[in-house]
């Protein structure tokens, strides 16, 4: 079966440490704490993960602390058995940290309400996360 596949690019910024914004999506704790949902991430290469209750899934193919995730990630509503490939690049921004996110292979039918899930339910979250860290 043919799917017509996209792929998605976002670019944020936080004000935190590549470090920091690293530790927030591969720890557990600081993960579930800024999703509100809990979470399960082994944080090692071959580690499985599952996140927002479950909703999210899959594996980590590449780690470099500080600088890069890479992740065989999927959706309990995309079909089953399709993973997309997604990439966490992170660098040293004025502001703390850019981050530059890259999802290849998602179905397109599926693209706009995972685009917005990443930009409600991580990026806006996750920058709530930091900053109260940051203010303590």
């Amino acid at each position: 079966m043919s799917m017509d596949l996209v792929v998605l690019e976002h670019s944020v910024e936080f004000a935190a440490t590549p470090a920091e914004v690293y530790r927030a999506l591969m720890d557990s704790k600081q993960h579930a704490a800024f999703t509100g949902m809990p979470a399960k991430i082994a944080a090692k290469v071959g580690g499985a993960f599952s996140t927002c209750g479950g909703n999210n899934f899959g594996f980590t193919l590449a780690l470099e602390p500080g600088a890069r995730i890479a992740q065989a990630w999927s959706h309990r509503d995309l079909p089953p058995g399709h993973y997309t490939l997604v990439e966490f690049k992170l660098s040293k921004s004025k502001r703390g940290t850019k981050l530059t996110f890259t999802q290849i292979g998602v179905p397109r039918r599926a693209a706009q309400w995972l685009n917005r899930g990443w930009s409600e339910a991580y990026w806006q979250p996750l920058a709530i996360h930091l900053d109260a860290r940051h203010a303590s």
